[in-house]
């Protein structure tokens, strides 16, 4: 986001949703091509909104109370490093 697009996209997004207009669709296509409501944008793209489960600047503490909810079956004993 180089051009700042999506921090316009997602101040837009933010102001319809407080304003009662959650539904509404975003003035610009996300990925140039994708309609998406400002409610939606900004629970996708938006700082720990209801879909921000994988941000990659979340504290161990704040990944447990999002994802603690998730089974570990399956899971391999050890795991590769990760770099996030």
């Amino acid at each position: 986001d180089s051009d700042g697009s999506r921090g316009r996209l997602l101040a837009e997004a933010e102001a319809k949703v407080a304003a009662g207009e959650g539904e509404a669709l975003l003035s610009q296509k996300y990925y140039g091509f994708v309609p998406i409501s400002a409610s939606r944008f900004a629970s996708l793209v938006g700082r720990d909104g209801p879909d921000d489960l994988f941000s990659s600047d979340f504290t161990d503490e704040q990944l447990a109370a999002k994802l603690g909810h998730m089974g570990v079956a399956g899971q391999r004993a050890t795991a590769p490093s990760h770099p996030g």
